[in-house]
């Protein structure tokens, strides 16, 4: 679908997704089909993103497939197709991301592709965000465990943090336990390191050809590539983040082995290696506190829950409504409560093959919703009662209500509005 989009609207375009090795996979899938395409997101060498921001810019890249990274003060006024394949998690985001075609005051297009399994997803996407409370104070303890440190002890004490081991050793799962450790961070119990968030990163410099030449020249190094290869995907397009720990554990070797290992690939340039400026640490801020005893508060927790869930809901109900103006239903997010229906999207389309004007298609709802609301009728029943139009055309309205499920029919054939 993505693909006939592309092909259907010509000039320059955006995709977004949610993770950046979608990106990757879509731009790829693209090029391959003979499409224009480069990919963005935050974990790319700042160098590369500004390279290929520019080359988008220019339109010398038509198309750029992206995280929510992109975009930020990026004001390019002939984007002429903006396509969403994940639901953004909330309506702010979507309406500013949609906002970035047509800012020359041409016609752009805003498509958002999506099914039943991506509101699930999105879903559970927010429940990893905000761990259970159980499960951030499990974190908290384990991590007190971890560093041999008694209760009452730790105060700011530093501590070289592997998150992996750290993971592996309590049996915890990993974007849970980080996001766990963010959360245990706002309430101030924790400080964390910014490596953390920004690990080391590591590119192939040699094509597949001649690294197959050089495994074959230094065979004592080929174990270790080959390793390297099938830990991580898109390591010969992308700087790619990895985790020295987890790839000394499954060499059997010391870290240190492996950051040799990496250095000498990169002096022999083979490959480029960025490693973390330091090492991930966590600091204790407070004395370490029996599990009990670690509260997390309205603000840092709970209202943000609810606030992120609520504003999920808001983005799903504005993909999942079949019957209601987009535009009406974004301008009401945002307190504007008297618009008039745009005309042009998908929903106005179809309201508008019936051939009835906002006003005569209006003025039937008013008249069949507190009818089927009170009493379930039949089809000619309600049209009885519907005096201030043509009948065929208020069949084709009901019909309408009855297709994007306004209106239900039940087993005996009556009509009741849907709640």
């Amino acid at each position: 679908r993505l693909k006939h989009l592309l092909e259907e609207f010509p000039g320059t375009a955006v995709v977004y997704v949610r993770s950046r090795r979608l990106t990757r996979e879509i731009s790829q899938f693209l090029s391959r089909s003979g499409i224009q395409s480069s990919f963005y997101h935050a974990g790319l060498d700042p160098l590369e993103r500004d390279k290929r921001q520019r080359l988008w810019l220019s339109g010398k890249s038509r198309v750029m497939v992206a995280t929510n990274a992109f975009g930020m003060g990026i004001d390019k006024p002939d984007v002429r197709l903006v396509v969403h394949l994940d639901i953004p998690d909330s309506t702010e985001a979507y309406f500013q991301e949609a906002g970035r075609g047509g800012r020359d005051g041409k016609t752009s297009h805003a498509w958002l592709l999506w099914n039943h399994a991506n509101v699930e997803d999105s879903r559970k996407m927010l429940e990893v965000s905000f761990p259970p409370v159980e499960m951030i104070k499990k974190t908290y303890s384990a991590l007190g465990n971890y560093f041999k440190l008694v209760i009452g002890s730790g105060e700011m004490s530093t501590h070289e943090f592997e998150i992996a081991d750290f993971c592996q050793h309590y049996s915890l799962p990993i974007l849970e336990t980080h996001h766990s450790l963010k959360i245990l961070e706002k309430e101030g119990y924790l400080s964390i390191s910014e490596a953390i968030s920004n690990p080391s990163r590591i590119k192939f410099l040699l094509n597949k050809n001649d690294l197959y030449r050089f495994q074959i020249e230094n065979p004592k190094l080929d174990p270790f590539i080959q390793l390297l290869v099938r830990s991580y995907s898109g390591i010969f397009t992308d700087f790619i983040k990895i985790d020295e720990f987890t790839l000394a554990r499954r060499m059997r070797v010391d870290k240190d082995i492996v950051i040799k290992g990496l250095h000498a690939l990169d002096k022999l340039e083979v490959l480029s290696y960025s490693p973390s400026a330091n090492g991930p640490r966590i600091t204790f801020l407070s004395p370490r506190l029996d599990e009990s005893d670690v509260i997390l508060s309205e603000e840092n927790y709970f209202n943000r829950k609810q606030k992120a869930s609520e504003r999920l809901e808001a983005m799903i109900f504005y993909v999942q409504s079949n019957s209601k103006c987009r535009s009406q239903i974004l301008l009401e997010y945002f307190g504007e409560k008297k618009s008039r229906r745009c005309g042009f999207c998908d929903v106005c389309e179809k309201r508008t093959e019936i051939n009835l004007s906002e006003y005569q298609f209006d003025s039937i709802i008013r008249i069949v919703k507190p009818l089927l609301q009170e009493n379930d009728l039949d089809i000619r029943e309600l049209i009885s009662h519907v005096k201030t139009i043509d009948s065929e055309r208020a069949m084709k309205a009901i019909r309408w209500l009855l297709d994007n499920g306004k209106i239900i029919s039940k087993k005996d054939n009556k009509l009741r509005w849907n709640q």
